[in-house]
């Protein structure tokens, strides 16, 4: 106060973060429904018929006070983490917690994960082979052999599985039924017990073969062939093989027809071959001759031969002798003037082109290109192509040939050494004297440097 007299007191502000942050629209994990479903497996914590662990990235979101804001996320009333938590099959709805440092939350937001099983069943028919037990065939019985599955695929129990004729879908079939002498194809069909059915496929043959067979007197020989490039239907190399039909006796039938198939693991399988027609790739083929006494279809005797193509074609390569000017007392690289060596193009297959290398012939070790620096004279160079020839045994390019061709380089001098500007020796006057060898009238002994 006026007097000098004073007294104060002390109160405080407190700041608070009432404010709930907010996800920000546009950021929320998107819905993984419809097409975008996720698939179930078998197998997992939690899903005995099935589930699957779904993942999805945070949303972003904005606050007043927090630059950092925790997310959390509950379906059912449960907390569940991205790419850990496992849901089962069926549709569910993922509630999004946005929370701050004070506390304040956001959980206005949802995204929902559909997991479905969408698993078609792998099943495995076998094929079947049994005995004619008359004119009109005969049935599998015991020897039916029911299709398999793959159990770990499967969650929800057993497939219900069907059989009918290949050809003639409303034809059921079972070890009961009657199949004719011959090959018959029959699909299995598994359903599954998804909520929307799962269906799957699988063909295997039933084949019925009387008791008199054919024998055969002579067999056809393994082949081996060496490969060519001309043939369309092998690009990276093949060849066209020729055997004789082999010799056969039958007990019922003089006229025995005979076929040639390819045995493979793969959709080649059973494809005819034709002798002096078929184009065979690089590699082992086997070749299975059939022999068909014609009984009703049946009864037939099989060998096998293999035919073996190898590319056993060295590349044919072609050197051009290269002549250059020196640049050095060292010598000179080509540079531009360098002429790759080439390879006769027919001999090499479009995916078999070889590599090619350069060394001294007179040292292997030393590789040369454009810009190795030749000595002046007439140095030879070796020029190697490896091609990556397959092996018939593995189906890799681990068999190569090798071609060689040599060439010149010639690093000539033809260009006259040339006087350096202000180096030339200048024209000299010098004064006679007496008594010099060779000058009895007076001479000079005169002095200059090299230009």
């Amino acid at each position: 106060d006026g007097n000098n007299n004073s007294s104060s007191v002390q109160f405080i502000v407190t700041v608070v973060d009432t404010t709930d942050p907010s996800i920000t629209n546009g950021t929320m994990p998107a819905d993984q429904t419809g097409n975008n479903a996720v698939s179930s497996s078998c197998g997992l914590n939690g899903a005995a018929t099935g589930g699957a662990v779904v993942s999805w990235a945070d949303p972003q979101a904005t606050d007043l006070a927090d630059s950092s804001i925790e997310f959390s996320y509950t379906s059912s009333g449960s907390a569940v983490t991205s790419g850990v938590s496992v849901f089962a099959i069926g549709t569910h709805t993922i509630a999004v917690t946005a929370e701050d440092d004070s506390g304040n939350t956001d959980t206005s937001k949802t995204f929902t994960v559909e997991v479905v099983d969408d698993v078609v069943p792998v099943i495995t028919g076998t094929n079947i082979s049994i005995e004619a037990a008359s004119s009109n065939g005969a049935a599998a019985g015991n020897n039916w052999v029911a299709a398999t599955w793959v159990s770990a695929d499967e969650c929800a129990g057993d497939l219900a599985i069907t059989y009918a004729l290949t050809d003639n879908a409303n034809q059921a079939v079972d070890a009961d039924y009657v199949f004719p002498l011959g090959t018959t194809s029959v699909t299995a069909t598994a359903v599954d017990n998804a909520a929307t059915p799962n269906s799957g496929t699988d063909t295997f043959t039933v084949t019925v073969v009387d008791t008199t067979a054919p024998t055969f007197d002579t067999t056809v020989a393994d082949i081996a062939a060496d490969s060519v490039c001309t043939h369309n239907a092998a690009p990276t190399g093949g060849a066209i093989v020729t055997w004789n039909d082999p010799t056969l006796s039958d007990n019922y039938d003089t006229d025995v027809a005979i076929s040639y198939t390819r045995v493979t693991t793969d959709e080649n399988n059973g494809q005819a071959v034709v002798s002096g027609q078929t184009v065979f790739a690089i590699g082992v083929h086997t070749v299975r001759c059939t022999a068909d006494d014609g009984s009703n279809g049946s009864a037939n005797t099989t060998d096998d031969f293999t035919v073996t193509v190898s590319d056993n074609q060295a590349p044919v390569l072609t050197g051009t002798d290269i002549t250059i000017e020196a640049a050095a007392a060292a010598g000179t690289a080509p540079g531009d003037d360098w002429v790759a060596t080439t390879a006769q193009a027919n001999l090499e297959c479009s995916t078999n082109a070889p590599t090619i290398t350069y060394a001294l012939t007179a040292n292997a070790n030393q590789a040369v290109d454009a810009d190795y620096v030749f000595p002046i004279g007439t140095t030879s160079v070796t020029a190697s192509g490896v091609d990556e020839a397959i092996d018939p045994a593995n189906g890799n390019a681990s068999d190569p040939n090798t071609g060689t061709t040599t060439f010149n380089v010639t690093v000539e001098d033809t260009i006259a050494p040339v006087f350096v500007n202000n180096t030339l020796i200048a024209d000299i006057a010098e004064d006679s004297v007496c008594g010099l060898n060779g000058a009895a009238t007076g001479g000079a002994t005169v002095t200059w440097t090299n230009p």
